[in-house]
């Protein structure tokens, strides 16, 4: 039985699963699509998105999220599921507008930031109730989301362009500001499928301040 048949099996029809994928995207690379996609077929038949907000803080975070929306679209994501939020960990702006009590809300998280980001612990909180956000283990398990939200684990992967292996955005940011404009096109093109102009425009504004 694969996976999804194997969580899903006796789940109640009066059920919606709406799952995302939250991250700042500064840009987005193949392991965002990756990560996007393993969550979307792992919860086939359910609504699946994107968030990721507007804010921008160079040099870390220097994409807006329109640029963002754009470098999604141009990696083959539909425009349709990538949304501005505040919060990728409560995105109000998904979530309201399912009902809360026949919804089951799960946010993917790579396993790479689980390990690098503490807080999601599952510990109780501080009067010793347990913290709104739960491991994900099963839907069977899954309590509606007017209780509690669901963390699933997605595998992290390197990806390889020209010989070098990646697998943050910072990377990609480093690549690019010291690259010379051949390399630059070279690495858009393997990152971006549907690269054009825009793309290159994107980057150099961002990156280059061009």
């Amino acid at each position: 039985m694969d996976f999804v048949s194997y969580y899903t099996e006796g789940l109640d029809s009066t059920n919606k699963v709406v799952v995302t994928y939250g991250g700042r995207f500064h840009p987005p690379h193949k392991g965002h699509i990756f990560a996007y996609e393993y969550l979307r077929d792992e919860f086939a038949g359910h609504d699946a998105f994107i968030t990721t907000s507007n804010k921008v803080d160079p040099p870390n975070s220097p994409f807006t999220f329109d640029e963002k929306n754009k470098l999604f679209q141009a990696a083959g994501i539909s425009p349709g599921v990538i949304y501005q939020v505040r919060n990728n960990y409560s995105p109000v702006e998904i979530l309201d507008s399912y009902d809360k009590e026949s919804t089951i809300y799960v946010t993917g998280i790579s396993k790479k930031d689980m390990e690098d980001n503490p807080r999601f612990t599952f510990k109780p909180k501080r009067d010793g109730s347990p913290a709104y956000l739960q491991e994900f283990k099963s839907i069977e398990e899954c309590r509606p989301m007017s209780e509690h939200g669901y963390i699933f684990t997605i595998p992290t992967i390197e990806f390889d362009m020209s010989g070098v292996s990646f697998n943050s955005a910072s990377e990609i940011r480093k690549l690019y500001i010291g690259s010379d404009e051949h390399a630059h096109i070279a690495l858009l093109k393997a990152l971006y499928p549907s690269y054009n102009d825009e793309v290159y425009n994107i980057f150099n504004r961002a990156l280059l301040n061009d």
